[in-house]
């Protein structure tokens, strides 16, 4: 896999890579999304550690220790242990989360049971985001568990202005 890959996930596949990794923080969303894993919880994990290995995302050994795909690893290290997350929510659209740990920004989308993990290298990704016409407005939240939690409101104009598009940026960045 390749870092400049998606990483595609099925809830209880990124459910199971956070208890592998030993994870600190998950989304509340990527829980709500999945089936009760109490119910059939082996077999549950059994099939998502298939399909896991099968993807290339990890290897297990003749033990069933996992040793992840070092790509598929720093995607998924921000969405478990970054203690900064801003979620873009487009008025009529799509929600986007971002997690921030150790300088990367991973932003994913929970869309028909999967979720798509891919880094965030610049800022015109972020305004690609917000370029549709469709748009008309986005809230944008950003929390961190040692500051707490801020939030911002753009119209469509006011996202053409550059001032209030570097505010937007700075806050999905957890820097405002």
């Amino acid at each position: 896999m390749s870092m400049s890959e998606e990483l595609k996930l099925t809830p209880v596949e990124l459910f199971f890579c956070g208890k592998l990794l030993n994870a600190k923080y998950i989304d509340y969303d990527y829980f709500a999304a999945m089936p009760d894993i109490q119910i059939n919880h082996d077999l549950r994990e059994q099939e998502a550690l298939e399909k896991l290995e099968e993807d290339g995302v990890v290897e297990m050994d003749f033990y069933d220790n996992a040793e992840f795909d070092e790509d598929a690893k720093e995607l998924l290290l921000p969405v478990f242990f970054g203690e900064t997350e801003s979620r873009m929510e487009i008025k009529n659209g799509p929600v986007f989360r971002f997690h921030i740990y150790q300088g990367k920004m991973i932003m994913t989308t929970l869309e028909d049971n999967e979720i798509s993990l891919r880094e965030i290298t610049k800022d015109s990704q972020l305004n690609e985001l917000w370029e549709k016409d469709e748009i008309e407005e986005i809230v944008i939240s950003c929390a961190n568990v040692h500051t707490g939690q801020k939030n911002g409101f753009f119209t469509k104009e006011q996202l053409m202005d550059s001032s209030s598009r570097k505010l937007a940026i700075s806050l999905l960045k957890g820097e405002a």
